[in-house]
């Protein structure tokens, strides 16, 4: 992958996310109508969360800091369980725009970090031979991909 295709992937995964969630009333985003008996708005909030991590790392790998980052040690379970609870008390309004915020911080790390940061898999020795490029896909469309079957299905059952 380069930096080209990172962008592309970005945007596309951006987009089907954004398809599935379109034309859906608020109303409808609150219901606990997911896996988990989660809400859409708790799967934006748990896509927020993941997407904001990833750019912590990074800022952690960068900075030489990686062994403060929050919740370090926690299993992915328990991360998630973390995230739900900080943002039960959150609006929708709230997760909405955290969700952006975070997505489009990652995104404008993928467009200006260093080739190096992204690409060369033996360049952070902490994510164990993978390159960062691979840590930003897995948080965002990667992990839009992971949950848009259950949305897509939720969405045909609840049109509107």
């Amino acid at each position: 992958m380069d930096r080209r295709e990172l962008m592309h992937n970005l945007q596309a995964g951006r987009r089907r996310l954004e398809d599935a969630l379109a034309g859906l009333r608020d109303d409808t985003l609150l219901a606990p109508a997911l896996d988990n008996g989660w809400s859409v708005k708790d799967l934006l909030a748990h896509l927020a969360f993941w997407e904001k991590r990833a750019g912590d790392i990074y800022l952690g790998l960068v900075f030489g800091d990686i062994d403060n980052l929050e919740g370090a040690g926690l299993s992915v379970d328990a991360l998630n369980a973390r995230a739900f609870e900080q943002s039960r008390g959150q609006s929708l309004a709230q997760v909405r725009e955290s969700e952006s915020w975070a997505y489009h911080a990652l995104r404008r790390l993928a467009a200006a970090a260093p080739e190096e940061h992204l690409f060369d898999p033996l360049c952070f020795v902490w994510t164990g031979g993978r390159p960062f490029a691979e840590w930003i896909a897995d948080n965002t469309y990667g992990h839009y991909d992971e949950h848009l079957p259950a949305l897509l299905a939720w969405r045909d059952q609840n049109p509107g």
